[in-house]
C-alpha cells in the first residue's frame, strides 16, 4: 500500500506535465491520421520506411513468440524511454520529438485502416486494434510518462515560478524521475512480453 501512495503522489505532483504530453500526443495522432487520408499515395512508402526502421531498431531479430524477440522489444523501448529521461535536460527537445514522431506514426498507420481505403491496406480495424491494444495499454503510457518526466527536467527549473530555487527544482525533477523509473520499467517489461507472446499470436 505504501508504494501505491508513493506513486499516487508522484503522478499528482506531475499531473500537468503528463496532461501536456498526453495532449500533445493526441494532437499528433490526429495530425498523422489526417495526413494519411489526405495524401494516401504517401502511405505505402511510409509503411515501408517504418518497417525498415523497426527492423533496424530490433537489431534484425525476427518477430516471433520468443524470449529473444521480447528482449529486443524491451531494449528498443527501454532505450527510447531512457533517452527521453536523460536528454530531456536539453530543453525537453528529445522527449518532444519522441512524442511527435511516435504518435504521428501511430495516427498515420491508423488513417487508411479506419478510413477503409482498400486501395492502400486490407488490414481491418479489428486486426489493427489487436496489433496495438494488448501491449499498447502498457507501452504507450510508459513512453508518455518517460516523455513527461524528461520534459519536466528540461523546463521546470527554467519557469518563472522556480525563480530563486532553480537548483532545488532541478533536484526535485531528478528525484521524481528516479521514483518513476521502476514503474516505467515494469510497464515496458509487461508490454514486451505481451507483444512477443500475445500480440504476435493474435495477428498471425
Amino acid at each position: 500500500m505504501k508504494i501505491f501512495f508513493i506513486y499516487k503522489e508522484l503522478f499528482k505532483r506531475n499531473r500537468w506535465w503528463i496532461f501536456f504530453i498526453v495532449g500533445l500526443a493526441a494532437i499528433w495522432v490526429a495530425a498523422g491520421y489526417f495526413t494519411a487520408i489526405t495524401f494516401p499515395d504517401s502511405v505505402p512508402a511510409f509503411v515501408e520506411f517504418f518497417g525498415q526502421t523497426l527492423d533496424e531498431a530490433l537489431g534484425g531479430v525476427e518477430p516471433a513468440p520468443t524470449w529473444e524477440f521480447a528482449l529486443a522489444l524491451l531494449l528498443q523501448n527501454g532505450t527510447a524511454a531512457g533517452l527521453d529521461l536523460l536528454l530531456g535536460i536539453v530543453f525537453g527537445i528529445v522527449p518532444l520529438l519522441s512524442v511527435v514522431i511516435n504518435f504521428f506514426a501511430l495516427g498515420f498507420l491508423a488513417g487508411p485502416v479506419f478510413n477503409a481505403n482498400p486501395d492502400i491496406t486490407t488490414i481491418s480495424p479489428g486486426l489493427f486494434i489487436a496489433a496495438i491494444a494488448p501491449h499498447g495499454i502498457f507501452e504507450l503510457p510508459a513512453l508518455l510518462f518517460a516523455a513527461a518526466f524528461g520534459f519536466r527536467i528540461g523546463w521546470d527549473w527554467l519557469l518563472p515560478a522556480s525563480s530563486g530555487r532553480r537548483k532545488q527544482t532541478l533536484k526535485e525533477s531528478f528525484r521524481d524521475v528516479l521514483i518513476a523509473l521502476p514503474f516505467i520499467a515494469v510497464l515496458l517489461v509487461i508490454a514486451a512480453l505481451i507483444e512477443a507472446f500475445v500480440t504476435f499470436n493474435l495477428v498471425n
